[in-house]
């Protein structure tokens, strides 16, 4: 018997309450989006204040900065016409930066993990601007910036007559080194599956294709990450291409191609991934399994002589 590989799939993320095609497809604002307490969202998640991909980018600002705000703030007191002016000189910078603030709090609305409301109607009126930008919660970073970079130069200024102001400012800097290393898994980066071994090779000049069926795109489609990982280690090593992964833009005719059944021929340049529930539709081609790996190619290429538990 065939292993399945393919059962480990994971299936496409589901839609938002509301969020239907083509409005925002495939999965843009409304889906990476942030959450109303933006600034707090590294603790928000520690004390499980958020649901799944809110607060996308990274948005905590870090004890260090928020510590710098409050300091600015209290800078900002004893001089506030000179705020104000600098406000106004700004305006058209701030209204920027709060648009964008906007936008990344997306269609729907949360605080603290709940919904305090949904504006599908208005996102749906700037179709098709907000579908462009999948990642809409990164939307906030130009206001972390903004805010961290005033305060900073807001405090360095007070400190020029007042050496307090510049104590403040190095506490601030030291709490923030310091909370960097308390943090050593926000930028882990998940390690490359192992490769294939030696009966993967040799493929470069005998084939040109490696085809998944059904195809697999993260997000979209039913997706094993770990076996598309080392498949397209293989192509890009062996020089094929491959119709499966993850993909940045996906087009929207790529969903109903998700379940497509295998209508052929079989290509004789061609190395098919093939779910065991499609082999029923491979007639005429060799069959077998791959390191473990269900696959499919025309009888007589170099791989049908390597396919084990060769299926009839």
């Amino acid at each position: 018997m065939i292993p399945d590989p393919f059962q480990h799939r994971v299936d496409p993320i589901a839609l938002p309450p509301g969020l239907t095609p083509p409005l925002l497809a495939p999965w843009g604002t409304s889906v990476f989006y942030t959450n109303s307490m933006f600034w707090l969202c590294e603790l928000g998640r520690v004390v499980g204040l958020f649901v799944s991909r809110q607060g996308e980018g990274f948005s905590y600002l870090g004890l260090g900065t928020l510590l710098m705000v409050v300091t600015a703030l209290l800078a900002w007191v004893t001089k506030p016409k000179q705020v104000l002016r600098m406000a106004w000189l700004l305006a058209p910078l701030l209204v920027m930066v709060l648009g964008e603030a906007f936008y990344a709090a997306s269609a729907r609305i949360t605080f603290s993990g709940q919904v305090l409301v949904e504006l599908w109607g208005f996102f749906k009126l700037l179709e098709p601007l907000p579908s462009m930008f999948r990642t809409s919660g990164r939307f906030v970073w130009a206001l972390h910036f903004l805010v961290s970079i005033s305060a900073i130069v807001a405090v360095v200024v007070a400190a020029r007559k007042r050496r307090i102001w510049g104590a403040l400012l190095v506490l601030a800097a030291v709490v923030q080194l310091v909370e960097i290393p308390a943090r050593p898994n926000v930028f882990d980066v998940q390690p490359l599956p192992p490769p294939f071994g030696e009966a993967w090779t040799g493929l470069r000049g005998n084939y040109r294709h490696l085809r998944v069926v059904p195809i697999q795109v993260q997000w979209v489609c039913g997706y094993n990450e770990a076996l598309i990982g080392r498949l397209s280690q293989v192509a890009v090593r062996e020089g094929l291409s491959i119709n499966s992964g993850l993909v940045g833009r996906v087009p929207a005719a790529v969903g109903p191609l998700c379940n497509a059944r295998f209508t052929g021929p079989v290509a004789t340049d061609t190395v098919y991934v093939v779910d065991p529930n499609y082999m029923s539709d491979f007639h005429g081609a060799h069959c077998g399994a791959l390191e473990g790996v269900p696959v499919c190619v025309a009888a007589g290429t170099v791989l049908a002589q390597r396919l084990t538990a060769v299926v009839p």
